[in-house]
C-alpha cells in the first residue's frame, strides 16, 4: 500500500502532538506501507510570518513575501523529519532549495498553482525512489518553486495541493488529510450544536461547500484530486492513520466544462402568486406530484410570488394537468405557464466562483448569434443555462468556445 499524508498546522501544534504524528507514521512504516508525508507549518506560524511581513512593509504578493512565510512549512517539515530519524524511521527532507525539489510552479505570487507537467516527472524521479526503497519523504506543504528557482506559495489550502499533486503523481493508494477534528461535519458545530460526523461524501457534493468557503477543503487544492485515490479527513486525537474520519469519494472536472443536463428536451413549468414562498405546503404539494409522477426535477427556483419547476418533456403534459389542479385550488396561487422544447446547458467544474465574468462571458456570445437564453442559474459550482431545443448544439458548442477562451 502507498499513502501520502499531510499533517495540518493544528496536528503539529506542540511537541506532544508532532510525536503523536511521527509515531503515527512509524507504525504505518513498520506495517509495509509506503508512506510519504506533507507538513503544514505548527500552529499560528504563517499567520504571524504574515503578519510581521505586513507590519514591515514587504509588498503583498511578492517573492519576498513567500520566502517570508514559506519558512513555517521548510521549519515544520525539518523539524518532523529529525523526529522521525530519533525514532529509527528513515528519511528525507525536501526543501525548495534542493537541486531535487519537486513541485514547481508558475510565479503568481502568494496563489501560485503548480504546473504538472513539469512536476509529476520530477515528483517521479526524485520522490518515487524514496518510497520504494521505504524511506519517508518528507515535503512543506503550500510551498513551491518557479523554473528560475524562485520560491512560491499557494495560499490557503496549498499543504492539500501538495497532498493531492504527490498522491496522483505517485499513484498512492490513498491520502490521509490528519486535522483537529475527525472528519467532516454535517454543519459547523460552532453554529450547530448536534451537527454530526459524516463518514463518507462525494466529490460532487463537497465542491458546494468548498465554494462556500468550509474550512477544511478549498476548491482550489479539489483541483487536484481524481478518482485514482482514495481520501480521508482525520482526527489528529486517534493517534492512529487507519481509524476513523470521512472519506472523500469521486473525482470532478479539474476545468470549468460545459454538458447537457438532459439528453432530451425540458419543459419549465411557472406557478406565479402571492408568496408563494412562505407558504411551505404549496411548494411540498406541487413537488409531491412532481414526484407521483416519476418526473425527474432538472432544477427548481423560487421567490416570494413564483415557482419554477424543470423537468424532462417526456411525460411532462399529465404533470401539467396535476399542478393546474393545485392553482386552482389555493387562493395564494393565480396562474400557471409552460415552456416546453427547452434546452439545459450545465456548466460546471471547481472554482466557478474565483473566474470573474464567467456567466457574460457563455452568454455574450449567445446573443450576438441570436439564440435567446430564457433563464440563467446557479447552484453549487454549477451554472444552468436554458435555451432553444432546436438550437442546442450550436448554442453548446458556442458556450464550450467561450469557456475556453475565459479559463485558458
Amino acid at each position: 500500500m502507498r499513502l501520502v499524508v499531510k499533517f495540518g498546522g493544528s496536528s503539529l501544534s506542540s511537541p506532544r502532538k508532532i510525536s503523536r504524528a511521527a509515531d503515527a507514521v512509524r507504525e504505518e512504516i513498520e506495517s509495509g506501507t509506503q508512506t510519504a508525508v506533507v507538513v503544514s507549518a505548527m500552529g499560528r506560524t504563517t499567520d504571524s510570518l504574515l503578519e510581521t511581513a505586513s507590519a514591515v512593509s514587504l509588498p503583498s504578493r511578492s517573492n519576498q513575501v513567500d520566502e517570508v512565510i514559506s519558512m513555517g512549512e521548510r521549519t515544520s517539515a525539518k523539524i518532523f523529519q529529525a523526529v522521525l530519524s530519533s525514532r529509527g524511521v528513515d528519511s528525507r527532507c525536501f526543501d525548495p532549495d534542493d537541486d531535487e525539489w519537486p513541485i514547481m510552479t508558475n510565479d503568481s505570487f502568494g496563489d501560485a498553482s503548480p504546473v504538472l507537467s513539469i512536476s509529476r516527472p520530477r515528483i517521479q524521479r526524485y520522490v518515487l525512489p524514496y518510497l520504494e526503497e521505504g524511506i519517508v519523504p518528507v515535503l512543506p506543504g503550500f510551498v513551491g518553486r518557479t523554473a528560475d528557482g524562485r520560491i512560491t506559495t499557494m495560499g490557503r489550502g496549498g499543504s492539500d495541493i501538495t497532498a493531492f499533486l504527490l498522491a496522483r503523481c505517485l499513484l498512492a493508494d490513498e491520502s490521509v488529510l490528519v486535522t483537529d477534528s475527525n472528519g467532516l461535519m454535517t454543519a459547523d458545530p460552532k453554529l450547530v450544536r448536534d451537527a454530526r460526523s459524516i463518514s463518507e461524501i462525494s466529490v460532487r457534493e463537497l465542491v458546494g461547500l468548498a465554494d462556500s468557503g468550509t474550512k477544511f477543503l478549498k476548491g482550489k487544492a479539489l483541483r487536484y484530486l481524481d478518482d485514482s485515490f482514495r481520501v480521508r479527513i482525520t482526527s489528529n486525537v486517534a493517534g492512529s492513520l487507519r481509524s476513523g474520519g470521512t472519506v472523500i469519494s469521486g473525482g470532478f472536472p479539474s476545468s470549468v466544462a460545459a454538458e447537457l443536463e438532459s439528453p432530451q428536451p425540458s419543459m419549465m413549468i411557472t406557478v406565479t402568486g402571492k408568496n408563494i414562498s412562505q407558504n411551505p405546503s404549496i411548494m411540498k404539494e406541487m413537488l409531491s406530484k412532481v414526484t407521483d409522477e416519476k418526473s425527474k426535477v432538472l432544477g427548481l427556483s423560487a421567490n416570494s410570488d413564483s415557482l419554477i419547476i424543470y423537468v424532462p418533456v417526456q411525460g411532462g403534459k399529465q404533470l401539467v394537468k396535476k399542478l393546474h389542479a393545485s392553482v386552482l385550488k389555493h387562493q395564494e396561487t393565480t396562474a400557471m405557464a409552460v415552456r416546453d422544447d427547452l434546452c439545459i446547458i450545465k456548466i460546471v467544474g471547481l472554482g466557478l466562483v474565483e473566474t470573474p465574468g464567467l456567466i457574460a462571458s457563455v452568454s455574450e456570445p449567445l446573443k450576438k448569434n441570436s439564440l435567446n437564453v430564457y433563464g440563467i442559474f446557479t447552484i453549487a459550482s454549477s451554472i444552468l443555462l436554458l435555451v432553444d431545443w432546436s438550437q442546442h448544439q450550436k448554442a453548446l458548442r458556442l458556450v464550450r468556445r467561450s469557456l475556453k477562451e475565459v479559463t485558458t
